[in-house]
């Protein structure tokens, strides 16, 4: 990562940002109920937090950086953003539980769908790096291995989020919820990285960033937007007694319960047989009533 001299607006903007963080923390701490969502506070936080320190940072750059304050922003721009991702990741987490709080065998098997994504987006990073790595200069070796890393978190957040916003349309939740308010101001500031990311070596890569900042504050002010708005009151429907979601719920729930009480391979096929004939007769008995 490269820091050069910006114009007065972007420096306006990189002052304006850490108050936007701000902003947005302290409209979660007015929430009544902010135990709801405990790491989506700490990641305000943590970014609230290096924003900071990579403000006080740049300020401090003299007009001719040396090498010094160049890597102390380097460094710590990755490690606080790594650290916000890792954060990010829980708090998509809570969101989700929330979301699917009535279906709780769905919500269990989702978790474990959020946990192998995860993986499989690392694994992709670590592959894309050793196979490119020998093409990279050993002077911005860091720096690749950095943002390929970054980028595919970004890809894997935005897939998240996209999941999610499925889960939110499927329980009915309004554009006006917070939790849909959250997702939006998340995904608009992972679109954005992700594409400074993948287009970090183009022609356009300094009117991108500036392009960011904006993104930034905007995401910023829809979700304290959405934080300080009062949450409109749900009427959520009962699910019929056929309904697809129910059934697969039972079904989670079920193999879920088994899975922990088995003792070995043959008898847990054998419980997995006896979950299904359950559920399918339970089923039957609905739509003949």
């Amino acid at each position: 990562m490269q820091i050069m001299a910006l114009p007065q607006l972007s420096n306006t903007l990189m002052s304006l940002e850490p108050a936007l963080w701000l902003c947005a923390f302290i409209a979660y701490l007015r929430l009544k109920n902010q135990s709801r969502f405990p790491m989506f506070a700490g990641f305000l936080g943590v970014k609230l937090a290096s924003s900071l320190v990579l403000t006080g940072i740049y300020r401090a750059l003299p007009s001719t950086a040396d090498m010094g304050h160049l890597h102390s922003y380097f460094y710590t721009y990755w490690i606080s953003y790594f650290a916000g991702c890792i954060i990010l990741f829980f708090a998509l987490q809570e969101l989700f539980r929330h979301v699917m709080a009535s279906l709780p065998g769905l919500s269990e098997l989702g978790i474990i769908c959020f946990r192998w994504a995860a993986l499989a987006s690392l694994v992709i990073a670590f592959a894309s790096i050793v196979t490119s790595l020998p093409l990279i200069s050993q002077n911005t070796s860091v720096s690749f291995i950095c943002t390929e890393i970054g980028c595919c978190l970004c890809v894997l957040e935005l897939c998240l989020l996209a999941f999610l916003l499925v889960c939110i349309q499927t329980m009915k939740y309004t554009v006006r919820s917070r939790v849909f308010g959250l997702c939006l101001g998340l995904g608009m500031m992972a679109a954005m990285d992700m594409t400074l990311f993948a287009l970090r070596y183009s022609a356009v890569h300094e009117i991108l960033d500036q392009i960011s900042a904006f993104v930034t504050l905007g995401a910023l002010a829809v979700i304290s937007a959405y934080l300080l708005m009062p949450e409109p009151v749900r009427k959520q429907a009962a699910l019929p007694a056929a309904s697809p979601l129910l059934r697969w719920n039972d079904l989670a729930l079920a193999l879920g319960h088994n899975a922990e009480t088995a003792t070995g391979q043959n008898g847990f096929l054998q419980d997995v047989e006896g979950v299904v004939d359950r559920v399918l007769a339970k089923n039957s008995m609905n739509t003949a009533s």
